[in-house]
């Protein structure tokens, strides 16, 4: 009985360190806790990639766009600042292919996309020569065809399954009811005579041969479709067709295309193996994809 107080008095004495321990733990969670989230809230929030924000922002819409006369070169400019979306142009490159900068543009519209009134912009800042552009993670290009043919980029696709040959059963037997239900008839109490000595069975002329096209190989399969690329999209620019920069060519089950990204973008099947050499890391197009550097990068707006 006199062990009894004593025996209470260790359980009491356990009892309380272990809160002691439990609070102590508790507060230790909680000073951890409050120095994380003070860490969080110095740190600067953080930012959407500009190749994700540009697209976004090319989806603005404009209550109105209005401008009366305005020169080429100022209307790009008004529309970089209102976008927020930085924009390249090469003026001297433009003029050398007969862009005038102050071509004067007229326009009045509302509740318009941003990118829709970009595509306005172009077409009456150059009547004759069509304007493209091109996305970046960090800006817009506007540019002639003839800049963009200069900057090509290659890529390859998987084309394996467009030039399969499927087998064309052309030979197969023909069922012919009518020649069938004669033979029968003619047999005489449906025995086993069977149409007597004809030589057309139920199925036709098993011995009947038509003639067929000679099969194509799968390279000749494959050099038809690099031939209807070349023929069908921006024909003047491959060097098949007399052009300098862009060619398109097949290989094993692979077709290599040395073109500028508008082309690509009309081709539009998906890139088996890019290979882009000295290029911009993270170029984006409005398809997808990357591109090379270009060769002069002059803001919109500033006069040369």
């Amino acid at each position: 009985m006199q062990r009894l107080p004593i025996v209470l008095a260790c359980l009491a004495a356990s009892i309380l360190v272990s809160d002691l321990q439990a609070q102590s733990l508790q507060e230790r969670i909680r000073i951890v806790r409050e120095q994380r989230q003070q860490t969080a809230a110095q740190q600067p929030a953080v930012q959407e990639p500009e190749s994700q924000q540009i697209p976004l922002k090319l989806r603005k819409i404009f209550d109105e766009a209005t401008f009366d006369a305005m020169p080429a070169r100022d209307v790009f400019e008004w529309w970089s600042s209102n976008t927020n979306i930085p924009l390249v142009i090469d003026w001297n490159g433009m003029e050398l292919d007969g862009i005038d900068p102050d071509q004067l543009i007229t326009i009045s519209l509302k509740s318009i996309p941003a990118k829709n009134l970009l595509m306005i912009i172009m077409q009456q800042a150059s009547p004759n020569e069509t304007l493209i552009y091109e996305t970046t993670p960090w800006y817009l290009q506007v540019m002639t065809k003839r800049q963009a043919n200069r900057n090509t980029v290659v890529r390859v696709y998987d084309v394996a399954d467009m030039v399969m040959q499927v087998p064309n059963f052309t030979n197969a037997p023909r069922m012919d009811l009518g020649e069938a239900l004669n033979s029968s008839g003619s047999s005489g109490g449906g025995g086993g005579g069977g149409g007597g000595g004809s030589s057309t069975g139920i199925f036709g002329n098993d011995n009947e041969n038509n003639s067929e096209d000679k099969e194509l190989t799968k390279n000749e399969r494959g050099e038809n479709l690099a031939r209807l690329i070349r023929e069908t999209i921006e024909p003047d620019i491959w060097q098949e067709n007399g052009g300098l920069y862009a060619s398109a060519r097949y290989y094993d089950g692979r077709l290599i295309v040395n073109a500028p990204m508008y082309v690509h973008r009309q081709i539009g099947m998906p890139e088996s193996k890019p290979y882009q050499p000295n290029t911009i890391p993270g170029r984006q197009s409005s398809v997808g994809g990357t591109q090379p550097a270009p060769s002069f990068q002059k803001t919109s707006g500033v006069r040369d």
